[in-house]
Formats: structure tokens, sequence, C-alpha cells
């Protein structure tokens, strides 16, 4: 990061892995953290999962990994509008589709919706993401994406 006003950069990821790229930042919605995704080239080359979804504290403090390697190719990140949750899509059998991860780790849970570059509406209630056809490209928007336990206490944090 580098003050608006100037001055010197600060490094947010000090983590020196050789081979080890970080890519995609995307502020959390409070200011307070980045949520950004990590490819290894050298797993990525040995066919192995290299990728992986880190968020960091930018006042300080060590970046965490919130998901486990990820085998395919992540696109997009993008913040629920409470920050508990990250949003982002990635490939699956040559088919992007959206998937969800508490901001603090855990279990990854697919949303069982084909498409890559999510966004969440300013409200939390809609997510927008682009859907590949064979010569184009659509927008889409999603409502009512959340699941019944979590609709019935209008909880749109999901």
């Amino acid at each position: 990061m580098v003050p608006v006003e100037g001055g010197e950069p600060v490094k947010i990821t000090k983590i020196d892995k050789k081979g080890l790229y970080f890519y995609s930042p995307r502020w959390s919605p409070d200011g307070k953290r980045i949520a950004f995704r990590s490819l290894d080239w050298f797993e990525y080359n040995e066919g192995k999962d290299p990728e992986q979804i880190w968020v960091v504290n930018v006042q300080g403090g060590e970046p965490k990994t919130i998901t486990k390697k990820i085998k395919g190719i992540i696109r997009g990140i993008s913040w629920s509008i409470d920050g508990k949750y990250v949003l982002f899509s990635k490939l699956e059998k040559d088919k992007p589709y959206l998937y969800v991860v508490s901001s603090k780790g855990g279990e990854i849970r697919k949303l069982n919706i084909q498409g890559e570059t999510p966004d969440y509406s300013p409200d939390g209630s809609k997510i927008a993401y682009v859907k590949r056809l064979k010569t184009i490209n659509e927008f889409w928007i999603v409502e009512n994406f959340l699941p019944k336990e979590k609709t019935k206490k209008k909880d749109k944090s999901w």
C-alpha cells in the first residue's frame, strides 16, 4: 500500500516464497481487510492444486489462507456486504461455477450457479456475474440465491 498523499510503499503480503504470486485484491466493505488470491507456479506446473484465497488485515498482521488449495483457476473475488463471506468463481471440468467461503476460512460451498467474475449488489440481495457462451458473454443477475435456512431468517450475508 502507498498512502494517497505519498510516501513509502508498505508491503502487505509478507510472504516470500519462490513461484508464489498474488492477484485480484479486493477491499472488504469496512476497508479493514483485503482478500486476494495466490497462484503457486511450481505447483501449477506439477499439476497440483495451485491456488488459494487469502485475507489480510491492512493495519498489520500476517496474511491468512481462507481456503485449502484449489484446483482450477479462480476468477473474481467479491466480499459480502457484511464482510463475513468471500464469493468467487473457479473452473470445474472446464466450466466456471460460483462458490462462497467464510472470510475467516472454512468449508467452500458451491452455489450451483454457472458463471464467473461474481459481485454482490450494494444491498447484498443479488449477485451479478458473467456467463460465457460460444461467441459472446452475457451478464446475469441472480437473486434468491441463499439457502432456505438463511432466507427464513432474512439473513443476506451468505
